[in-house]
């Protein structure tokens, strides 16, 4: 009965998928973190893998997917089109959170480092693909990820398997090498980055101009095929 509330409370706040994944301290992703590194916007490993330093206690997370305005090609990258998503999104949670009932939880919305991909992926809502970015059925990659950290006594859901189609699309179009193999990325290569950051070395601002995007960048998903309805 309260998978079904859950089910319905996500869908009147206007989300397309939700799924339940377990909180616990993910310490199977150090390894990945460590060869990875620091990211430029989250420097602590300890952030990105301990929800107890988010939510006390909590032992689920009510993990959503929004699917986000599409639109016209421009030199702005879909997700922000829209403007801030965080606040947004936050709000659907909270309404998801208040039409349950609950009394307390914590709201993240790709903000402190939590890793918000990896908690869809518990919740069984989708797979990584090969250019990092996670993919859910009938949606490809394009949707924010927000989550209700809580303590909720639920059953978590299942991953499922990758769908991945490993057809090297992504790779071949980065401009500028930041994804050089599956599931790589050199996060200060990235346009997305580049397009965000200040201080760029000179290497970084050549790199910057190979991209057509000002803001943002989409290339990893536009020549991707579950972006493409195929």
């Amino acid at each position: 009965m309260l998978r079904e509330q859950i089910v319905k409370a996500a869908k009147n706040a206007g989300f397309a998928k939700v799924g339940i994944a377990p909180l616990y301290k993910y310490e199977e992703l150090i390894h990945h973190f460590e060869l990875r590194g620091t990211t430029p916007f989250v420097k602590s490993n300890e952030r990105r893998i301990d929800p107890e330093i988010y939510a006390k206690g909590a032992n689920r997370a009510i993990t959503c997917l929004l699917p986000y305005f599409d639109g016209n090609d421009t030199s702005v990258a879909r997700y922000i089109r829209g403007g801030d998503y965080h606040k947004p999104v936050k709000e659907r949670l909270k309404q998801v959170a208040e039409e349950l009932g609950l009394d307390s939880y914590k709201l993240l919305v790709d903000s402190g480092g939590l890793p918000d991909r990896y908690l869809a992926y518990l919740a069984g809502l989708g797979w990584y693909g090969d250019n990092n970015l996670f993919y859910s059925e009938g949606l490809g990659c394009r949707f924010y990820i927000g989550s209700i950290l809580t303590t909720l006594d639920i059953e978590p859901d299942q991953p499922i398997e990758n769908k991945c189609l490993h057809c090297g699309l992504c790779i071949n179009n980065c401009p500028t090498g930041a994804l050089s193999a599956p599931f790589t990325l050199d996060p200060y290569k990235c346009v997305s980055y580049l397009t965000q950051s200040e201080n760029l070395t000179d290497e970084q601002k050549a790199m910057k101009e190979k991209g057509v995007y000002t803001l943002g960048c989409d290339h990893c998903q536009d020549c991707c095929p579950y972006n493409k309805g195929e």
